[in-house]
């Protein structure tokens, strides 16, 4: 696997993490 892929990857994680984290805060607050 390309160095980038693994980058790329690794970035996508990362940002369905966030949108989660964000998604579990909100309903924690509501």
């Amino acid at each position: 696997m390309a160095p980038f892929q693994v980058a790329d990857s690794f970035a996508s994680k990362a940002v369905q993490g966030h949108i989660l984290a964000a998604l579990r805060e909100t309903l924690l607050r509501a």
